[in-house]
């Protein structure tokens, strides 16, 4: 076992130094950029030494609450997606019009959310790599620039919701017109991502995020406080899976925008700030790494529950949609929570709906333009940040860091810009933020799938590869929401208003292009996602500490734990 220790000392790191090391998106890129040919370096590692080593690393996965502390950092930064303005638009509209019913969907997608942040996790940890990189390298040209082009348009359509926030806090607290507000979002963003050139700025920039997350919770809390909400309805709505007529279109929305797909390009790109040096403190980075979003993702569940009950309480009215009931009473499926609404369900925006707090219209939108701001801020610094990632991993850009931000933030403001100064009504800006939360949702299986195809691969990840059993359940999630998605196009939010009976009598052309357009979009859709689920990846680099049992053939020596260490 003397061999074992000795091996273990020499590829081991002190784990309260995880994280400090001064590393950016381009750092990552020479962390994870090792190929077959450069890791597989001659070493006489024993069978018995690679026993000592596996010994070693279970005995080291050890929780301990000082290390994981310091560890805390890259899950603060995903959550931020799931507490963005856009998901505080798709809680309005959920508590508004349908009640409580929605808190399920919320739930469950944060639950997927966190497996999806696992599979990021380990996949970032073992692989040294961020999903960009790894998808440039295991897919052909064509679709690498495709997926390139497709993933930047995701990054910039989840700014918008971001940057129409921060409009909206500007306008609440100076009157200043949206589009204003949207430019002062990029001088904000700007001056907070200045930290990343300072000692240890990535920390920095987590700390700054976990502020502003934090405030905006307390803030909504103290807002539910004074509101209250309806308990019981609350638990069946969160208890009990109900889909009310209409309301398909809106839960889609809810999924994207809680399991926002460009954070699996974030995280993987974040824990990279957290890779050890040996093969025995990984596994205790990739334990921290599992346990430390739960938290955030608590946080962001009960600012979601919060807004949701707020506007179920204040602004759902007594009638149910379509009349429906579900109990003898004749009491909606969630409600009815209150007889006369503050606010019309038909008016009410992301801007005004601070207007039906209790606390009153001043105090009210003071609390309501602060988690604004901080949701919209720290969403800002993450998406431009994860644009990054993206930039350089699938076209890999040697630019600096802070260039590739500039770039990137430049890039996706633009569009915002020129909705805020063209769309200028508060009802046509939520009605392009639930689009994007819309195309966030059917985008999500696009950039999830080819993660879970990557995080299972043998040849990419040796032994550290996920579960068959989270595979199959990762994958059977992504077929039902392929689908799931699918069948909205045939809603009346989509296609569906153009087709029917009525339609066709009023204008049957319209009606039949209408119907051969949902088609063709389907089908597309499908077979999209459907390429990638029967695409096997080409593998040209493996997780560094992969056993010898799983290089490919054409690799006939081990791989070189002791240079892997020293070169991460």
């Amino acid at each position: 076992m003397e061999d074992g220790r000795v091996a273990e000392s020499s590829l081991s790191t002190d784990i309260s130094d995880v994280g400090n090391a001064p590393m950016t998106p381009g750092d990552v890129e020479k962390n994870g950029s090792m190929t077959m040919d450069a890791s597989m370096k001659a070493s006489s590692i024993t069978t018995e030494k690679l026993d000592a080593l596996d010994q070693a690393e279970k005995d080291h996965s050890k929780f301990n609450f000082k290390e994981f502390v310091k560890y805390t950092g890259p899950g603060w930064l995903a959550v931020v997606a799931y507490i963005d303005p856009g998901n505080m638009f798709a809680d309005i509209t959920a508590g508004s019009s349908y009640a409580y019913s929605q808190l399920w969907v919320v739930f469950w997608a944060t639950v997927v959310s966190w497996l999806a942040l696992t599979i990021c996790s380990k996949f970032g940890i073992y692989t040294r790599q961020h999903l960009a990189r790894a998808f440039r390298e295991s897919y052909p040209k064509w679709v690498n620039v495709s997926m390139w082009l497709f993933i930047e348009l995701v990054v910039i359509a989840t700014d918008i919701p971001e940057v129409i926030g921060f409009a909206y806090a500007c306008n609440i607290f100076f009157g200043w017109p949206f589009y204003a507000g949207v430019l002062a979002s990029f001088l904000t963003t700007m001056i907070f991502l200045m930290v990343l050139n300072l000692n240890r700025g990535f920390r920095i920039l987590e700390i700054l995020v976990l502020v502003l997350v934090g405030a905006m919770c307390i803030l909504l809390l103290v807002e539910l406080f004074i509101n209250g909400a309806n308990v019981k309805q609350l638990f069946f709505g969160w208890a009990v899976p109900t889909v009310w007529s209409g309301s398909v279109f809106n839960m889609i929305g809810i999924i994207g925008a809680v399991v926002m797909p460009h954070n699996l390009f974030l995280l993987t790109g974040a824990v990279q700030t957290r890779i050890p040096r040996g093969r025995t403190e990984t596994s205790k980075v990739f334990l921290y790494s599992k346990l430390e979003p739960i938290i955030p993702l608590c946080v962001a569940w009960i600012v979601n529950l919060s807004i949701i009950s707020l506007a179920a309480k204040n602004v759902f009215p007594q009638t149910c949609p379509s009349g429906e009931t579900s109990d003898p009473t004749g009491s909606c499926a969630a409600g009815p929570v209150i007889n006369d609404p503050v606010l019309d369900p038909n008016s009410v925006t992301l801007l005004n709906f601070c207007q039906s707090f209790e606390s009153g219209n001043a105090g009210g939108c003071t609390v309501w333009g602060l988690a604004l701001i901080a949701a919209a801020q720290a969403s800002a610094m993450t998406t431009t940040f994860t644009g990054s990632f993206v930039m350089d991993g699938f076209i890999e850009m040697n630019i600096p860091v802070w260039t590739r931000s500039i770039a990137t933030r430049t890039v996706a403001i633009l569009p915002a810009v020129i909705i805020a100064a063209v769309v200028d009504t508060p009802e046509s800006l939520d009605f392009v933020i639930g689009i994007v939360n819309v195309i966030l949702g059917l985008a999500l299986p696009i950039a999830l799938i080819p993660l879970i195809k990557l995080a299972f691969h043998p040849s990419k990840m040796g032994k550290y590869r996920i579960s068959k059993i989270l595979y199959w359940l990762a994958m059977a999630f992504n077929i039902f929401l392929v689908f799931f998605n699918s069948a909205s196009f045939y809603t009346d939010s989509v296609f569906g208003q153009y087709m029917g009976a009525e339609q066709a009598e009023s204008n049957f052309t319209w009606a039949v292009q209408a119907n051969i357009l949902a088609d063709i979009v389907t089908v597309v859709y499908i077979v999209v996602n459907f390429y990638f689920v029967f695409k096997r990846p080409t593998i040209t680099t493996c997780a560094p500490l992969a056993d010898e049992e799983y290089i490919t053939e054409a690799d006939t020596e081990p791989i070189d734990l002791g240079a892997v260490g020293a070169m991460t």
